[in-house]
């Protein structure tokens, strides 16, 4: 026997009851006695109102379940491990979303619980933005797709929804949205593709992101942010040294500049002749410096040759 576990769903407000085994979300079966005492009080403690619905749909091929369960007050205790022969599954009266027709709750057609039936999307003006808002409220990462008529999710029933989100809203029902106007069939019905999704096949005519990248453009984005190191002391002592370094030919022709154009006319001889020297020395060795790096003494001596 184990327990006691604090029942959950799926999704926000529907969805395949479940409870937290170890780290794992296991569902649970639940017997007909208990099945709608646990859907209310699951609903209410949720947030999500009342319980529309609580049905048995089949199990997973291989999943695990709890089963035999005791429900008091807000916890199945007295509860049985053992293999799945079909799941509880609620669903409340308030608004939620979901992805159907995936490979797991991240990816696939977007649906919308009105509090008395299923909605689907229509893909005219549904892009990333949307698909970002759904992805952030069910937990399922960054937006990868938003494929629409051909996807690869099938098509859905019931009253088709125009919604139009800027991407910043906390909940789909958020954005702006309508019924359709008769020119949107469930052919076109739109789909969600999340970064945490189990299914990174893209529909064949999604032009969001090629199917090829998704698993190299999420494997970029934490390699990118996991193993990037900083810079080391070596190297940026390194790169100060050559910055210095590439200054003082700049520095010094300044210096022979400012100092001939303030006394240049009250010298003469041997000191005129070395402030010349110097001038054209750094005049010839600066665009040398920044190219191609030359030997001092061979510039030096041609100076004095001359």
């Amino acid at each position: 026997m184990a327990g006691p576990y604090t029942p959950w769903l799926s999704n926000n407000c529907s969805g395949t009851v479940e409870v937290l085994l170890g780290s794992d979300r296991v569902p649970v079966e639940l017997d007909p006695e208990s099945r709608e005492v646990v859907a209310r009080h699951t609903c209410e403690r949720l947030g999500c109102g009342d319980a529309h619905e609580s049905v048995q749909r089949a199990a997973v091929p291989n999943s695990t379940c709890v089963a035999g369960c005791v429900y008091s007050g807000t916890q199945l205790d007295e509860c049985t491990v053992r293999p799945c022969s079909s799941m509880s599954h609620v669903t409340c009266r308030r608004r939620d979303v979901r992805l159907v027709g995936g490979n797991g709750r991240c990816a696939g057609r977007v649906e919308v619980w009105d509090g008395w039936q299923w909605e689907t999307l229509c893909d005219d003006m549904w892009d990333l933005k949307g698909a970002t808002v759904v992805c952030a409220q069910l937990g399922c990462g960054l937006a990868f797709a938003a494929p629409g008529e051909g996807g690869a999710f099938g098509p859905g029933v019931g009253n088709i929804l125009l919604v139009n989100c800027g991407g910043t809203e906390e909940h789909l029902w958020d954005c702006p949205s309508r019924s359709h106007n008769g020119s949107c069939g469930h052919k076109e019905d739109a789909g969600v593709v999340c970064s945490a999704s189990a299914t990174p096949a893209l529909p064949a005519n999604d032009t969001s992101a090629p199917v090829s990248t998704w698993s190299t453009a999420v494997t970029t984005m934490v390699a990118l942010k996991d193993t990037s190191p900083p810079l080391s002391p070596a190297a940026v002592g390194c790169i100060i040294l050559t910055l210095i370094l590439l200054m003082v030919p700049v520095v010094n022709v300044l210096i022979c500049w400012l100092y001939r154009k303030r006394h240049g006319e009250r010298h003469s001889g041997t000191v005129t002749r070395v402030l010349d020297l110097r001038w054209k020395i750094w005049e010839d060795m600066v665009p040398r410096v920044l190219i191609k790096p030359v030997n001092r003494i061979q510039l030096a001596e041609s100076h004095f040759t001359a």
